[in-house]
């Protein structure tokens, strides 16, 4: 995480260690609408 950008990389399944995801992501995302839909998906489930 940056200033600027949220990146998910390195995925992993912790139940099934043999899995390779290395073509799986990185997923990147503008850090400002990432955490403005955290916030709304947080206050969903306070409800």
């Amino acid at each position: 995480m940056t200033e600027d950008e949220v990146v998910w990389d390195s995925f992993g399944q912790p139940h099934r260690p043999e899995r390779d995801y290395r073509g799986f992501g990185p997923f990147r995302f503008a850090r400002a609408p990432y955490a403005a839909a955290v916030l709304r998906f947080a206050s969903a489930l306070a409800l």
